[in-house]
């Protein structure tokens, strides 16, 4: 908030004192970036600069006096009038710091929506429709993050609120549509060309470099050619999504005298209002069939993706593994076509259909080459409305189900993970166990799966996420038929799931094995709180990547073959637990270090840690985001969890603003010290160790 030059009145009062004191405080070694470019001895230079310099004493520089805060939440506006002789506005949006992995795709974006006149911006509203003068997109490095970015532009008086509402239509249009290859790359040039006339000029280079390391980091000068290079079209898409919010600015407009438009303010918060469904990236809607869309534009994608989430999970149903089963059944034959035709009509037209089940739901994928959209929405309406489920078929699948039930009972991970369910989730049917279903399975007939689907696959339940090229009035036509699932699936009971009070413990002991699989489980958040996204950038903090605190037990200790710290977000009563694989002989020392590191992390994550996972996080999201299908997946477990088609808006909110207290306080409530579930399977050994 402040001025750089300062005010008349700090000036004027500003002693020589003051101004000393400043100077000592600021002007010290250990502040000071010094960048040499020529043509020198770089050994010999180094000497002379360490002669020259090196007699001054370091310094201790005063903290910069500096707590990085976002913007105002909403649309806030100032309008004044003064003696202009045409209208200005300036838009200003939160951007990225300069030393996240954000800033090359957020440069990239700027120039290609506003670097010059051929960008998308002047072309669409300065010479298309000819609403503004002049335009001006920044891409300034900020130091800090949440530092504000500005897009200003003049025009007539009468022409500020349309011109304002056609460029948030631009700038969504870049998160929804992203940016080709070919101008992606077109782009890119542009930015290099100006480097390399950087690179003509030592002092340019000179100074560039010192700026880049005031910023944080020097690379993003002297490596600049490599990182821009490395920047994708999906890179760049991520961040207008995240950073182009037409719900969340501030406007500065400037008006001549009596000019100001009537109902300014009102106009300019209604019109981006308006755009709120047609700027998420995911428009969600009810189809008359009464199945729910989740509609992602993707133009240009070599492949769609459809993914039908069932509010029909493995909890589901009276007995274990009929989800799974139905799931499984679906995308193996129709009642159109066998197993071998629809095998074959899949290899014939480049389709892959897969089915998955989870807790709360299931989920049935259908991959299919951009233009084949009649074909592969016929065979998903088919898939979901005319399953074979054949005696003959059943046996055959139930076989393979079993073979793949036995050979996870051989695995010692397998083995404890469902010994956690089975013990957290004790007496409900999240706790149902891989032998509950291997039993089922053996008595269970055609007809059982068939009363299953006709109980859980009804329209209420259903929704299919499309990432592709079509409109939602195309996909609305083409699943029209999926009518006749209309009704009300049948009701589930609420789960009475026990408390964690104390240490339980479970084991299960494997012959013959050597390596030992630990899991210690605590309940998590709620996951619709704002608590469970806080809870999953501790969590990612602590173990959940190879920076995590718990890695170190095996890269440093050498105590795990591999070590995480993981949740598993269920409708109810999520749960979060670390995971080990170990030797058995390392058991009780690779114990007694996680208890040692969940001591510690009731002191709490530094600011340092939170500052890096809240970068990771959403970068690991866009790492997996890359694919259809993949993001398909995700629109649709977001809703099968009850989230709604903006959850990424709120996710990406919601960890912007994360505060190291609020953190804290998550870690403490779930990491109980003294009231968790361990479970072990494998070469487990004494419980009194």
């Amino acid at each position: 908030s402040r001025s750089t030059i300062g005010t008349i009145e700090a000036v004027q009062a500003a002693t020589v004192e003051r101004v000393r004191e400043y100077y000592e405080g600021y002007y010290v070694p250990s502040n000071m970036t010094l960048a040499v470019v020529g043509d020198f001895n770089t050994e010999d230079l180094l000497q002379k600069i360490e002669n020259r310099f090196g007699q001054y004493p370091a310094g201790d520089a005063e903290n910069v006096p500096y707590d990085v805060v976002p913007m105002k939440p909403g649309i806030n506006l100032v309008t004044e009038e003064r003696e202009v002789g045409k209208a200005y506005f300036l838009a200003a949006i939160e951007g990225p710091e300069a030393r996240s992995p954000e800033w090359f795709p957020y440069m990239v974006l700027t120039e290609y929506l506003a670097g010059g006149k051929t960008s998308v911006l002047f072309s669409d509203l300065v010479t298309d429709k000819q609403l503004i003068d002049d335009l001006y997109m920044s891409a300034f490095p900020r130091r800090f993050a949440k530092g504000w970015q500005a897009i200003s532009a003049e025009t007539e008086s009468a022409e500020v609120i349309p011109a304002i509402d056609a460029l948030w239509q631009q700038l969504l249009a870049a998160g929804q549509n992203g940016i080709s290859e070919s101008d992606l790359q077109l782009t890119k040039n542009r930015l290099l060309k100006n480097h390399w006339q950087e690179l003509d000029d030592v002092n340019q280079v000179a100074e560039q470099l010192a700026i880049a390391d005031a910023h944080g980091d020097y690379g993003l000068f002297a490596d600049f050619e490599s990182r821009l290079n490395a920047v994708t079209a999906a890179d760049v898409r991520a961040v207008a999504q995240k950073y182009l919010t037409h719900d969340r600015f501030f406007l500065m407009s400037l008006f001549p005298p009596g000019e100001i438009p009537p109902n300014f303010d009102a106009q300019i918060v209604a019109n981006a209002e308006a755009l709120s469904s047609a700027g998420s990236a995911v428009q969600q809607m009810q189809l008359a069939s009464g199945v729910t869309l989740l509609h992602e534009s993707k133009p240009g994608a070599a492949m769609a993706s459809y993914t039908a989430a069932i509010r029909a999970g493995s909890r589901h149903g009276d007995k274990a593994g009929l989800a799974e089963a139905v799931a499984n059944m679906l995308v193996r034959e129709t009642g159109k076509y066998s197993k071998f035709e629809l095998q074959n009509y899949l290899d014939e037209n480049g389709f892959t259909l897969e089915a998955m089940t989870q807790r709360d739901g299931s989920y049935i994928t259908l991959q299919a080459p951009t233009g084949s959209a009649e074909t592969a929405m016929a065979l998903l309406v088919e898939v979901l409305t005319n399953p074979g489920f054949t005696e003959e078929e059943w046996a055959s699948q139930r076989t393979e189900m079993i073979a793949a039930i036995d050979g996870d009972l051989d695995q010692p991970r397998a083995v404890a993970d469902d010994l956690t369910g089975k013990t957290v989730y004790a007496g409900t049917p999240y706790g149902r166990s891989m032998a509950n279903e291997r039993a089922a399975l053996q008595e269970m007939s055609a007809k059982d799966l068939r009363d299953f689907y006709e109980d859980f696959y009804k329209t209420d339940v259903i929704a299919v996420a499309y990432t592709g090229d079509l409109s939602s009035a195309d996909l609305s036509q083409g699943l029209t038929s999926l009518e006749s699932l209309k009704g009300r699936a049948k009701a589930g009971k609420p789960l009475a799931i026990p408390e964690i009070n104390g240490v339980t413990h479970a084991a299960h002991a494997m012959e013959g094995k050597q390596q030992i699989n630990l899991n210690i489980v605590w309940h998590a958040p709620d996951v619709t709180s704002d608590d469970f996204i806080l809870w999953r950038l501790a969590e990612r903090a602590i173990g959940g990547d190879l920076a995590g605190r718990l890695w170190k037990l095996r890269q440093n200790e050498g105590l795990a073959y591999s070590v995480w710290l993981y949740s598993q977000p269920f409708a109810e009563q999520p749960v979060t637990m670390v995971f080990m694989a170990t030797a058995a002989e390392k058991r009780v020392d690779a114990i007694a270090a996680i208890h040692r590191e969940i001591g510690k992390l009731q002191s709490g994550l530094t600011q340092d840690e939170l500052d890096r996972v809240k970068v990771s996080y959403l970068a690991n999201l866009n790492r997996l985001d890359r694919t259809s299908a993949r993001r398909t997946g995700r629109h649709a477990a977001w809703w099968i969890a009850g989230f709604d088609a903006n959850y990424r808006q709120r996710l990406t909110e919601i960890i912007s603003n994360a505060s190291l207290d609020d953190v804290n306080r998550v870690v403490r409530e779930v990491l109980q010290p003294e009231d968790y579930v361990f479970v072990e399977a494998g070469a487990v050994g004494d419980p009194d160790d």
